[in-house]
């Protein structure tokens, strides 16, 4: 899935010269691939692979997201207000500790955020997007 396509310039000497930097997120294999193209010859120049799951979000996946908070009936009761009231804004975590349920899965780490600030609850708020799912972790 592809989270994000950046152009750029080569050699300004070349106005030819025309690369897209490409960022996507491989589901299958929980890797992250950066691939610099050369847009002008439709080649790969690099690419760089890290099995981190460092891949932004995609548009798709941050809809993903809000479809299964918004579905989850117990994110009111954990906030103590209603989703109608806060805006939802995903950041995508790097999982770094093994015995994490979401370890080595495509998740969206979810705020809420009202007024000016965010609130807090009693867990934090994962949307695993590789298994559909909803995860608090207290």
């Amino acid at each position: 899935m592809i989270s994000r396509v950046e152009m750029t310039v080569g050699d300004k000497a070349d106005p030819e010269s025309l690369f897209a930097i490409v960022t996507m997120y491989n589901y299958e294999r929980h890797e992250s691939i950066r691939r610099l193209i050369d847009v002008a010859r439709a080649r790969i120049v690099s690419e760089r692979v890290a099995n981190d799951g460092s891949a932004p979000l995609a548009p798709v996946e941050t809809d993903q997201a809000r479809r299964l908070v918004v579905g989850d009936s117990r994110i009111p009761q954990l906030l103590g207000a209603s989703l109608d009231t806060v805006d939802l804004e995903f950041l995508n975590p790097l999982i770094a500790d093994t015995r994490h349920p979401c370890f080595g899965k495509r998740v969206a780490l979810v705020l809420f955020k009202k007024d000016r600030g965010y609130l807090t609850g009693p867990s934090s708020v994962y949307a695993n997007l590789t298994d559909d799912e909803v995860v608090l972790e207290d």
